[in-house]
């Protein structure tokens, strides 16, 4: 089991849009049907491979493709043109046998860290200590959605408030007059 890029540190990310909207709710549902319609298409036909053939970095057909005719991969390039380096799949489906499925979870029991920049075991602390690290900002996002609940309630305080100083204002003037009767 290779993984080449397993060992490059840092996130890997590509923005291919900023904001996408569509002009109407029409051209909203008009596109998704297409796509629904590509996808029963791609569902019917089943599993292909994202290249057929395989080809090298020169762009050539590669001189030893996988038998099975899984040749896709993943390539890095300089920029848009030029192809450095070409790694060829060599994990291939099913993932259901205990050899692989012992592969993936050795894979899995490390995690990269940022702050030291090296693979870390991952373990229950790990995960507490990232969990700790996260729950200021969670507790700040929790407070900012509950801020329009709280001005909610308080302005509901003091009206019920206001209303109490009005009942007892009007039983104390209602008792106060009651009283001035019976004297």
């Amino acid at each position: 089991f290779e993984f080449p890029s397993r060992f490059c540190p840092g996130a890997f990310h590509s923005t291919i849009v900023r904001k996408a909207e569509f002009r109407s709710h029409k051209a909203r549902s008009e596109y998704f049907k297409k796509c629904e319609k590509a996808v029963t298409k791609w569902r019917a036909a089943g599993p292909k491979p994202l290249n057929n053939g395989g080809w090298d970095v020169s762009g050539e057909p590669l001189k030893d493709p996988n038998e099975n005719g899984l040749n896709s991969g993943l390539y890095l390039f300089t920029d848009r043109e030029n192809i450095t380096h070409f790694f060829k799949p060599n994990f291939l489906p099913p993932y259901n046998t205990k050899e692989k499925r012992k592969i993936i979870n050795e894979f899995l029991k490390e995690e990269w860290s940022e702050k030291s920049l090296s693979f870390q075991p991952v373990t229950l602390s790990n995960m507490v200590n990232r969990a700790k690290e996260k729950l200021p900002q969670a507790i700040g996002r929790v407070k900012e959605m509950l801020q329009p609940v709280n001005q909610a309630v308080e302005s509901s305080l003091i009206r019920v408030n206001k209303i109490r100083e009005m009942e007892k204002r009007k039983r104390h003037v209602n008792g106060a007059s009651s009283r001035s009767k019976f004297y």
